[in-house]
């Protein structure tokens, strides 16, 4: 866990706030993925994207655009769109970091995006000037569409926020300013008369509603009635002075309210948009920012803030692993994990989970509030060479808390086997093939060779060292369980080699010499060369590189054929 923390201590009572992590910008834009791995957070100008790992409560900073960044979206796949000005909507992977596509957008600037009806819809500036507008992307095929209303130009300007609320797109304009966007015809209306004080700021998405809720600033909570377009006022009554952001959590309407400085929750209708006057829970953050958005996530309020501070919410204990020792595992099996939780209760461990309810579980005990509880455990086969996810959950009489960390298992590849019918010849030939071993991290095989006899004993690493203008020519680049094959040419005929293969991973440790076994390159004869006759495909002396590997391959499988008698 990498954020800077702010731990209330002790036996918390309802939610709280659990942790704050300052970054360099402001944020405009919070998404959440469907599988609530990921919350991203949009810079706008700074042209980053900040990426929270809900697993391990991890931050990393990816530079996306040259320029300035907006429409962030996740798809039901869980990859990652975000628009860069002058290059279109890119398509990004999450677990990776990397851009899987480009889609190019007629457009100038991005602001916003929501998915309706497995289409990306995507508000940017019109390139000709004027409103902003609309556009529809074609997800399946990784393009705009340019049918029917779209791109649908708006009867407003300075878009502050677009949401799917039920079968429509709201776009909030700031003032008392709304646009309510038809995904299927690209029809666009405006609202009318309504409120003059306040501003409509964050939209509440909310894939079943009528109506929608929007935060209204020091108006508190808007409702727009889809059936007369017409902006109202929702929260009359309500302990709600500055209003600046909204977010559905645990069937509740959450208030960010930035006189206060504090979460309210009200009792919510998703139907009609309404929501309760009696404050049900409040959350002091005590933090003096202007959240600009929430999502909700794994039974957490994560926030993100106008000066750029991410903020999270919840009522269980805050729990924060350490780095295990040793943080990877080579020649040992034994390790020792140690965590804190702010809250006393029931711990698990759980190996390869992504949530509280899945994995196989390690380890489980009791957790004292506020003191380090350490845990031995042994990498058992089922642990994965490589990256190995343990998530330690802390179960209280309020909640559930969670982190998580990576370890890794590096260890010598497992050792390969070299049959003789593994092992062939042609002419000035030696051919080798076979399937590799099953390890996940084995990158490539080294080949040794030699017309002195030798052992595997006599290598502990290396092996003889065979005279070759390319070094590459001697390696086998294969990948787990894969068929290979490979050739080594410009030998002697009739002399007889020695040969022997040895494996190494990504991480460049190497497994014991496999068996050595012996081979002798030999002319090879057509049966119309042995007839004494002209011709025949084996003996055929043709520049064409495949016409000599079908005579090696054909060769070969009648070498085995022989050895296997």
């Amino acid at each position: 866990m990498l954020l800077f923390t702010i731990l209330l201590g002790g036996t918390a009572i309802g939610e709280s706030l659990l942790f704050v992590e300052e970054r360099s910008t402001a944020f405009e834009d919070v998404v959440v993925s469907p599988d609530e791995q990921w919350v991203a957070f949009g810079t706008g100008s700074a042209g980053q994207i900040h990426l929270l790992s809900v697993n391990s409560w991890t931050l990393e900073t990816l530079d996306v655009c040259v320029g300035s960044l907006g429409a962030l979206a996740f798809d039901e796949t869980g990859y990652l769109y975000v628009g860069c000005d002058a290059t279109g909507i890119l398509q990004i992977d999450p677990s990776t970091g990397s851009v899987e596509s480009e889609i190019p957008v007629d457009a100038t600037g991005f602001y916003f995006a929501s998915l309706y009806g497995g289409n990306l819809f995507v508000l940017a500036e019109n390139p000709n000037g004027g409103n902003p507008r609309v556009h529809q992307i074609d997800l399946q095929q990784l393009v705009e569409q340019d049918s029917g209303n779209f791109p649908t130009t708006l009867g407003y300007g300075a878009p502050k926020d677009m949401e799917r609320v039920g079968n429509y797109l709201i776009v909030a304009h700031g003032a008392t300013s709304i646009s309510k966007v038809d995904p299927v015809s690209g029809g666009a209306t405006r609202d009318q008369q309504g409120p003059t004080t306040g501003a409509c700021e964050d939209v509440l998405p909310e894939e079943n509603a009528t109506n929608a809720l929007i935060s209204g600033g020091s108006a508190g909570v808007y409702r727009f009635l889809y059936s007369s377009n017409q902006l109202q006022f929702a929260s009359i009554g309500a302990d709600v002075d500055l209003a600046s952001s909204l977010i559905q959590h645990e069937e509740d309407l959450w208030v960010a309210d930035s006189t206060s400085d504090s979460l309210k929750a009200f009792s919510y209708s998703a139907g009609g948009a309404t929501m309760g006057t009696d404050v049900l829970v409040e959350v002091p953050l005590d933090v003096g920012k202007v959240i600009q958005e929430m999502v909700s996530v794994q039974g957490y309020i994560v926030s993100g803030t106008d000066d750029g501070a991410v903020l999270v919410v919840g009522n269980g204990p805050w729990v924060e692993a350490e780095i295990p020792t040793p943080a990877v595992l080579e020649d040992e099996t034994d390790f020792t994990v140690s965590f804190n939780s702010t809250q006393d209760g029931t711990f698990e461990m759980l190996l390869h989970a992504t949530t509280n309810d899945d994995g196989t579980v390690l380890a489980s005990g009791t957790v004292n509030a506020d003191e380090t509880t350490q845990q031995a455990l042994s990498a058992t086969e089922d642990f994965f060479e490589g990256e190995n996810t343990i998530r330690i959950v802390v179960t209280s009489e309020d909640g559930v808390g969670h982190d998580s960390f990576e370890l890794s298992i590096d260890t010598p590849p497992t050792t390969p086997t070299l049959t003789q019918t593994e092992v062939g010849f042609g002419d000035e030939q030696i051919l080798i093939s076979g399937t590799a071993i099953s390890d996940s991290d084995v990158s490539y095989y080294q080949v040794y060779l030699s017309t002195s006899q030798f052992q595997p004993s006599d290598y502990a690493e290396g092996g003889p060292v065979w005279d070759v203008e390319d070094s590459s020519a001697l390696r086998i680049d294969v990948t787990s369980n894969e068929v290979y094959e490979w050739s080594l040419g410009n030998l002697t005929n009739d002399q007889e080699y020695f040969v022997s293969i040895r494996a190494f991973d990504e991480g460049g440790k190497f497994s014991a010499l496999s068996t050595v076994q012996s081979v002798t390159p030999r002319d090879t004869f057509s049966a119309s060369q042995l007839a004494g006759e002209e011709g025949g495909f084996c003996g055929l002396n043709t520049p064409l590189d495949w016409v000599v590997l079908l005579c090696s391959s054909l060769i070969l499988t009648l070498r085995r054929r022989e050895w296997g008698k």
